[in-house]
């Protein structure tokens, strides 16, 4: 992080979730620019921060779905989204990074290790984009892609993305018969190598 702190705007309606998770966060590594919990000011509340990272709760807002307004954010502010979910649905996941979510962090993690994602999963976003090949890799297996080469197990990674270590496993097999390689350790220099994994 260069000793530069990152700085975050936490968007959700629980407010006791939101000023326990800016108290945990405040540290030397982050800097909490502000809480909203305002579902229908949040287009104009956010631009009054000069912010590098978006907290946005997916069920943000009284019956409302923040994937709604995903599009909007990114167009109109030069920042990475980070959603935060009690949802374990993929489709949920899928249709949010489509509309432009830069990742995915589950409410079922620790807070020690939600710190620690956070801080991964931004020095991840902000590496500058490669063309890699026509292969097509999908979001989830460039999540999973990253996550092994920071070292965490299947297991880990299953906790981590909140998906079971079969779904980890089918993962990591479709991206050997994508890539043509027969070991963890070929997969994450292949992905190196074509720019699907920046390090």
């Amino acid at each position: 992080m260069n000793n530069k702190k990152l700085s975050i705007v936490i968007a959700d309606d629980q407010k006791m979730f939101a000023q326990s998770l800016a108290f945990f966060l405040k540290d030397d590594c982050f800097s909490i620019e502000a809480i909203l919990t305002n579902y229908d000011s949040l287009l104009i509340d956010i631009k009054k921060y000069t912010i590098d990272l978006l907290l946005l709760d997916v069920s943000f807002g009284s019956g409302k779905n923040s994937i709604d307004v995903l599009q909007k954010l990114k167009q109109e502010n030069d920042i990475k989204i980070i959603m935060l979910t009690s949802h374990d649905k993929e489709f949920v996941e899928h249709e949010a990074l489509k509309k432009g979510a830069d990742g995915f962090i589950h409410k079922y993690n620790d807070l020690e290790q939600l710190k620690s994602l956070l801080l991964q999963y931004f020095e991840a976003l902000s590496k500058p984009n490669i063309p890699h090949t026509s292969i097509h890799i999908t979001e989830r297996e460039k999540e999973i892609v990253t996550l092994l080469y920071l070292g965490s197990s299947e297991k880990e990674i299953a906790t981590q993305l909140f998906i079971s270590i079969t779904t980890v496993k089918t993962h990591k097999k479709n991206l050997f018969q994508k890539l043509n390689v027969q070991k963890q350790s070929e997969l994450i220099k292949r992905c190196i190598d074509d720019g699907i994994l920046i390090v």
